[in-house]
């Protein structure tokens, strides 16, 4: 035998070593994440069992519809009726029935662990994922009511996929988690505490007792006027909100009139020498909260991580099941992403690039071809920091403007920073809105509400069709009383409608709610969810004009624990947006 032979034979041996590990360590992985991840394999399955086993569920008429030569193109068609989620309304009222419900002194006793509670029992229709979940409570008893926000994220092993679906609250301590899982292969599942049924009950008794339900975090943080110091006693700040009561203070400043005739109240210096006309500024401060007793704390982490999680196989071939015929989304209906909340989520990550559900983009996401697409229109970016990023990546990164951002002030530290910038055929313009607004330090004078600029542009000679509206409302209002949020949301619906009758051609976007962590802050998820819910019903008369960026389905999956996302989550936001903008 020759040397060549013996060595041959040698590095065959090798790699039939190496083979036989790779196979025993992989069975070996896959019995242990089998034994501790609740593994679950999802399957095909026939489809006239499937057709036969889920008549009552999606009606005999749609069952009737299908013929065998379109069984295919059908099949994702019925499967999206049968999970399509139950859809919540009156989420405020129902929230404040059940609160009123449940013991105060109790809550200690039934708010749920993230610890104990378990996911249960795994079922595919297709290639969509159901997931039953059972919560305890931290004695560990099951829990038999409802009420909690559970969130649910998938995460391709072997990519870069990432996706979110619903969660039906079934009213009993128990959930069922649906995901439409959009790749072939092994997929991590977890679940996350999104808000606490008990917490969010604490909140409204916040709202009720103080007008504010930053009384109920570890520490109190919010806006604040400041007063100049008057013969030689110390500056003053007393803490300010949208109405008239202010938590230990029996008098007020009404600061209304210089905030665009939208209700703005501060507390009354206490100091006998000090008055409402010598504030110099409103920023941002603590706020005294050692009044409140312990019982009125929320329960943190405000969210949490289940501790158990799934490994699942998706071992269908989902791109049969995908929809090759839907439009771009700059060309269909704005109605549709109004509808896409509903059917809540309305987009996933995969390959490096944000998809949608049921429209396509059909723009490269490069720099050349989003200044290519934008240029010739003008771009006003009317709302809070989290609509200052959308300009400052415009300015910033199309129009490559060298600048800090946007927080800073304007000429003489006046609250409006009017300019125009310009690149690439590109306009951009940002307006900050009116308070409550967090920009730190603002002087209280040239105070104008996005209302006024909106009817301000709609009387302007810009050409409409080369008006580009990017609006919202959501951060700045979470600490304070719903209804405050309602009005302000109306008010802005009422402007929109008034643009429309004067510049009809001009294209109006809405950054819808996001997801977001802080236990230093007072966001919360279902409040989120009646946000969302009053600014559906304001804008009903506007939803073929105006387009609703689903931003929560994006935050989501990425768990934001930032008021501004970033990364990944924000560059999801801009492909989302440019989807629906560039033609």
């Amino acid at each position: 035998m020759n040397t060549w032979t013996r060595k041959l034979k040698l590095v065959f041996l090798i790699v039939l070593f190496i083979g036989i590990s790779i196979f025993i360590n992989t069975y070996l992985s896959f019995r242990w994440v089998n034994k501790h991840f609740n593994f679950a394999t999802g399957s095909t399955f026939l489809k006239n069992e499937f057709l036969n086993n889920n008549k009552s569920e999606v009606g005999s008429r749609i069952v009737n519809e299908v013929e065998e030569s379109s069984v295919n193109a059908t099949l994702h068609r019925l499967t999206s009726t049968i999970i399509s989620p139950v859809i919540e309304t009156n989420i405020l009222a129902r929230t404040k029935e059940a609160c009123a419900s449940l013991d105060k002194t109790k809550y200690g006793a039934t708010v749920t662990s993230s610890a104990l509670s378990q996911l249960g029992n795994v079922r595919w229709h297709g290639s969509t994922l159901h997931v039953d979940i059972h919560t305890y409570t931290r004695n560990n008893n099951a829990k038999r009511t409802g009420g909690d926000v559970i969130l649910i994220t998938a995460r391709q092993a072997w990519g870069d996929g990432k996706m979110t679906g619903y969660v039906i609250d079934h009213g009993n301590g128990t959930y069922t988690g649906v995901i439409d899982v959009k790749w072939r292969g092994m997929t991590h599942v977890n679940v996350k505490l999104g808000s606490m049924f008990e917490n969010v009950c604490m909140r409204f008794n916040a709202l009720d007792k103080y007008r504010n339900h930053v009384f109920t975090l570890a520490k109190g943080y919010g806006l604040r006027a400041y007063f100049r110091a008057r013969n030689g006693l110390p500056e003053e700040s007393t803490p300010c909100g949208p109405t008239p009561v202010i938590f230990g203070y029996p008098d007020v400043c009404n600061y209304t009139s210089i905030n665009d005739n939208l209700p703005w109240f501060c507390g009354k210096p206490k100091q006998p020498k000090n008055h409402c006309d010598d504030v110099y500024k409103f920023g941002t401060g603590p706020i005294d909260i050692s009044q409140v007793s312990k019982s009125e704390k929320l329960f943190l982490p405000t969210i949490q991580e289940f501790k158990n999680s799934l490994v699942v196989n998706q071992t269908i071939d989902v791109s049969s099941y995908k929809n090759k015929n839907v439009l771009p989304c700059s060309q269909r209906s704005a109605k549709y992403s109004w509808d896409e909340r509903l059917v809540f989520p309305s987009g996933y990550w995969s390959n490096l690039s944000w998809r949608f559900e049921n429209c396509s983009s059909n723009i490269n996401h490069t720099i050349e071809s989003y200044r290519k697409s934008l240029s010739g229109r003008m771009y006003y970016f009317i709302g809070d920091s989290t609509i200052r990023q959308y300009a400052e990546y415009f300015i910033m990164t199309l129009l490559d403007v060298n600048i800090k951002g946007l927080k800073a002030l304007g000429s003489k530290r006046t609250y409006r920073l009017f300019h125009n910038y310009q690149g690439f055929g590109i306009n951009v313009t940002y307006i900050t809105p009116e308070m409550p607004y967090h920009n730190p330090d603002l002087p209280p004078r040239d105070i104008t509400s996005q209302m006024t600029e909106i009817r301000r542009l709609a009387d302007s000679g810009v050409d409409d069709a080369r008006l580009v509206i990017l609006t919202g409302y959501h951060t700045h209002f979470g600490a304070f009383p719903i209804h405050v949020y309602s009005d302000r949301v109306s008010r802005l619906a009422n402007s929109l409608e008034y643009l429309f009758q004067k510049k009809p051609r001009a294209r109006v976007f809405f950054k819808g709610h996001h997801f977001i962590h802080d236990d230093n802050r007072w966001f919360d998820s279902r409040i989120t969810q009646v946000f969302q819910e009053i600014v559906t019903r304001a804008f009903q008369n506007l939803k073929t004009r105006v387009v609703y960026l689903d931003t929560w389905s994006i935050t989501v999956i990425y768990g934001n624990n930032d008021v501004h996302p970033s990364g990944e989550a924000f560059t999801s936001q801009i492909q989302q947006f440019m989807s629906y903008l560039c033609t």
